[in-house]
Parts: structure tokens; sequence; C-alpha cells
């Protein structure tokens, strides 16, 4: 185990350095900055004293090399316009988006994981119909145009809720069931799916004939079997979509988190703020990513990690 987990973590940071590697050149293909903080009207001398200013007349390997000692010390870099760090900007607004992210995998995973479990057990019926209906709906509607209908009816409309912003418990509204949508369907729809393979399989149906009681068997044996999918999928895309997917929402209800950021940053071609908000993305979901891993072997004893 511990030699797997080693070995996990060294993949983690080659993949994670192959990574800075593949931004670091996308977003200099996206555009010159230089040009975007001159304006139109500049002389060649303020493109040459700007580029130098920001590092931007070297070498691109040299470029690359420079900001990976850095983050290698623990250093970000300055963003292009504002000139503050890279990390302090980031850290400013990971709460944010740590808090909506908490609220919809709490909706998503109470809702979900019961409905899904009611859907399999009542296969086929108005209950089963219904829940499939919503996955379908849930993964297929665009988060951006949900968020502006919702807005529409619930703000502009009614006026029941705030339109944009991060302040009291009624501004979570919103973004919360735009996001949540997806992961409540995603997590009900995988449920259900896990929980009929189950409920199909031998060791449920020894349990029924045995007398042990239905709750029992659907609650406890069969759920804890079928979560092992349901946490893949919890841990790997959900978080990784509330971290990069959670750019257009927050843009929408303009809230002050990291997707926001995320696409100030790449509104305005700030090289230094991209990549430090691809590094810590990853990075998260590096983590997820390993702490599911070591999960498995909670949920499924069987489940062992053969050394390499």
């Amino acid at each position: 185990m511990q030699r797997y987990i080693l070995s996990r973590i060294a993949q983690g940071l080659v993949a994670l350095l192959l990574l800075t590697v593949v931004v670091f050149v996308i977003t200099r293909l996206s555009g010159d900055p230089v040009m975007l903080m001159l304006g139109v009207n500049y002389t060649p001398e303020d493109y040459a004293i700007l580029s130098h200013y920001l590092g931007l007349d070297k070498p691109l390997p040299m470029q690359y090399l420079t900001f990976l000692n850095n983050v290698l010390h623990g250093d970000l870099g300055y963003t292009l316009h504002a000139r503050m760090p890279v990390i302090d900007i980031i850290l400013s607004r990971l709460p944010a988006t740590i808090k909506l992210g908490s609220m919809v995998l709490l909706v998503g995973i109470v809702l979900g994981v019961p409905i899904g479990v009611l859907a399999a057990v009542k296969r086929g019926s108005w209950l089963d119909g219904v829940a499939r209906t919503l996955a379908l709906v849930g993964q297929s509607v665009p988060s951006f145009w949900l968020g502006i209908i919702l807005i529409g009816v619930f703000s502009v409309g009614l006026g029941w809720l705030p339109i944009a912003g991060m302040g009291g418990p009624l501004h979570y509204v919103l973004p919360t069931a735009c996001l949540g949508l997806f992961v409540l369907a995603a997590v009900m729809r995988l449920t259900r799916s896990s929980m009929l393979e189950v409920l199909d399989s031998d060791y449920i149906r020894m349990a029924r004939i045995k007398g042990v009681s239905e709750r029992l068997v659907v609650w406890k044996h069969a759920l804890r079997n079928s979560l092992i999918p349901v946490v893949t999928y919890i841990g790997l895309l959900v978080v990784a979509a509330l971290l990069a997917g959670s750019v257009v929402v927050e843009a929408v209800f303009a809230w002050p988190g990291t997707g926001l950021l995320a696409y100030q940053a790449v509104s305005t071609r700030d090289f230094p703020l991209i990549q430090g908000l691809v590094l810590i993305f990853s990075a998260a979901f590096i983590i997820v990513n390993l702490l599911v891993d070591l999960l498995y072997a909670y949920l499924d004893p069987r489940i062992r990690y053969q050394k390499k």
C-alpha cells in the first residue's frame, strides 16, 4: 500500500509538470498581453520597456524555467495588471469557491444518493420515471442558460432572490441550484445504475433468502457496495467540475471566487494568474484522486493494491 501511494504521488507530480508546459505554451499562443496593456497608441520603445519589465522579452524556454523555479520556491509570480502576488489573489478568492462548492456537493449527495437508491428499488415505477427524467434534464441543460433563466424568473420577475454577488444565505440559492442540478442528476443516475447491478447479485438474493430485512439489505449491504463508482465520480469529476466548471456559473452570478478570477485572467491574458490557477486546480484534482483511491479499501475490503 505504501509503495502504491508513493507511486501515485510520483505520477501526479509528473502529470503536474507536463501540465505546466502545456498551459505555459497555450497561454502564450492566445495573444500578446503587452499590446493589450499598452492599448492602441504606443511606440516601439514603450513596447520594449514594458516587455523587459514583465520578463516577456526573454526566450520562451527561459521564461518557463524561471516560472518553474519560482513555483518550486512557493512563488507563483505577480499578476501582469495589478502587480500583486498571484498566490495572495487566489487564496483570497478560494474561500468563496469552496463555500459554493460545498453547498453544491451537499445538495448533490444528500438528495442524489437517496433518490437514486429509491429509483433502483422501485424500478419501473412513477418515481423511477421522474428520477430518470430529472437526470436527463439535469445533465443536458447548459449551466449558463439555466443561470440566465433562474435570474430572469426569480430575481428580475419575482424579485425573490438577489441577482448576483456574495452576501447572505439567499445569495447562495441560485448559484447552488444552477451547479447543483447537474451534480444531483449525475449522482442520482450513477447511484441508480450501480444499485440495480448490485441488487441483482447473488449475495443480495442470499441475504433475502435468509430473512434479512429489506431495509438492511438495501441501505447497508447493497448501498455500500454500489457507492464505489459514485465516490469515484464525486471525488474526481464533480470536484474537477466545481473547480474548473464553476467559471461559467461564477461569471453569470458575479460570484467572487476562483472561477470568476479565471474568467477575468483569460479575458486580460494574465499569464501568471492563469498558470497559478491551473496549478491550484490540478493539485486539488491530484490530491482528491489519491484520497479516492484510499477510500476504495474502506468501501470494499476485497480491493487490494498489488505492489509494483
